[in-house]
């Protein structure tokens, strides 16, 4: 008889697992909604496009790479790899910002990241 609690347990174990995603993925599901909607007040100037964040890490890291050209190549060149874009392009402290954010989600939130794309591209197919 135990052999048959344990299938209970498992089965029951199963069927929760299956519910806890079907919330996951409506959850990601709202997330996405709420960024298309907030491109869309970025896009009409409803909300500034700006961010600021204060941490004096980050500034003395900015703040040497600013003042170290090669370094700062160097950083933005690997953090597009990373991500799989062109090394090619404008390098500047935005860029870096940017660029560090996306492998931040990529790395640490992935499903962040994924609704932030899904969001980005059904945005762009609606202006279509």
């Amino acid at each position: 008889m135990s052999d048959d609690a344990d299938l209970e347990e498992l089965k029951a174990q199963t069927q929760k697992g299956s519910r806890v995603s079907a919330q996951t993925k409506q959850d990601d599901g709202d997330l996405t909604d709420a960024l298309v909607d907030a491109l869309e007040a970025v896009e009409n100037g409803d909300v500034h496009p700006n961010v600021s964040v204060r941490d004096g890490h980050t500034a003395a890291l900015l703040h040497a790479l600013e003042n170290n050209p090669e370094a700062m190549h160097n950083t933005v060149d690997s953090l597009r790899d990373y991500l799989g874009g062109n090394a090619d392009g404008e390098v500047d402290k935005s860029v870096l910002i940017r660029l560090l954010l996306r492998a931040g989600l990529r790395a640490g939130a992935p499903d962040t990241r994924e609704s932030l794309a899904d969001a980005i591209a059904e945005r762009a197919s609606n202006e279509v």
